[in-house]
């Protein structure tokens, strides 16, 4: 389940809870199957949020250390953790294209 909910972010950068992950799982398995072909269209449907159960990755991923709500605190986690310079001037940049689009 785990795996697959890894396969649905990296694929689709969509973060799943784990009835998402068993979807994803299940398609795959029948895919393999060949009760799923390559040349059909097949939709899946995820509904769930990943935030909504996180115990399950516990162990999985390493814990991040929790910010406040603020964007100066998001920015400073952002140079911390990505070691970039201009990382205000990015959230600047990225505010003023959403404002103007």
């Amino acid at each position: 389940m785990v795996d697959s909910i890894r396969l649905l972010a990296e694929s689709e950068g969509i973060f799943t809870e784990t009835a998402g992950g068993v979807t994803v799982g299940c398609a795959g398995k029948l895919y393999r199957q060949d009760r799923i072909l390559p040349d059909e269209t097949t939709v899946l449907c995820i509904t769930g949020n990943g935030l909504k159960t996180t115990d399950v990755l516990a162990g999985v991923y390493k814990t991040e250390r929790p910010i406040a709500p603020k964007l100066t605190e998001f920015e400073a986690y952002l140079q911390q953790t990505l070691d970039l310079d201009e990382v205000p001037g990015v959230i600047a940049a990225a505010q003023q294209a959403a404002v103007g689009a």
